[in-house]
């Protein structure tokens, strides 16, 4: 079994184009959040999470200027048991260690087959609810789509896209439900807390992000977010969120 880790710290943004790996992948952030698209979904994986890529899955993988992540591989056949498909995971700070210490090279045959051995048990049963957004496909909305993930703070309801697009409401409706399982209204509410993740990584105040996503009140934001992501922005915020994912996973 091998299981090697890519260290990326880079200042500028970093953007790669839809590819592929031979082996799985864990991708997991350091610092600053990691947006992923894989499979026709939009993940945000902030620190102390990470997302797990099955060999052979397509993805795309982007961030912002001062985002530090890790890319993890290991062999398929090796790592078993962690998750079938695409999977956010809780990381524990141990297998984050033995993750950077199997990499520097250091350890004797029999210890790095050891180590190697605890992080899949590290990994194994950490698995999470994740903030993940389906992606629909149809031609007709992809204007739409683009621009609500550029500005998630336009507030124009169903009604007035539709208009604009020169498609009846309903049908425009029908669209978000088979593309994307949800209505328009709470995929436009999932894209928001993403970008409301993001910008909480980036250390801005709870007000001044609820302003950016869109909320005229930051008590309506606080509710949006506290039932998406199951946490209170400032809780995501001052890390104390993983912390409580991780307690559950032990409990």
């Amino acid at each position: 079994m091998t299981i090697t880790t890519d260290v990326y710290d880079e200042a500028g943004r970093q953007d790669w184009e839809p590819h592929t790996h031979d082996d799985h992948m864990l991708v997991w952030p350091e610092r600053g959040s990691v947006e992923a698209d894989v499979d026709g979904r939009a993940w945000l994986v902030p620190p102390g999470l990470g997302l797990w890529i099955p060999a052979g899955t397509l993805h795309a993988v982007r961030t912002k200027p001062g985002v530090r992540f890790n890319c993890s591989y290991f062999e398929p056949d090796a790592a078993t048991g962690i998750a079938d498909g695409v999977t956010m995971l809780a990381i524990d700070p141990a297998a984050m260690a033995l993750l950077a210490r199997v990499e520097a090279g250091e350890l004797s045959v029999g210890a790095r087959a050891r180590a190697q051995q605890v992080i899949l048990d590290l990994l194994a049963g950490s698995a999470i609810r994740g903030l993940v957004i389906r992606m629909p496909k149809d031609p007709r909305i992809e204007a739409l789509v683009e621009y609500v993930f550029a500005h998630p703070e336009d507030s124009r309801s169903v009604e007035d896209w539709a208009h604009s697009l020169n498609v009846s409401v309903r049908t425009l409706s029908r669209i978000f439900v088979s593309g994307t399982g949800t209505s328009f209204a709470r995929w436009r509410t999932l894209v928001r807390m993403r970008e409301a993740m993001s910008l909480l990584d980036d250390g801005l105040a709870v007000g001044a992000v609820s302003q950016a996503v869109g909320y005229s009140a930051v008590s309506a934001f606080s509710a949006a977010f506290r039932r998406e992501t199951g946490f209170a922005p400032g809780m995501y915020q001052n890390g104390h969120a993983v912390t409580e994912m991780r307690h559950k996973l032990t409990a």
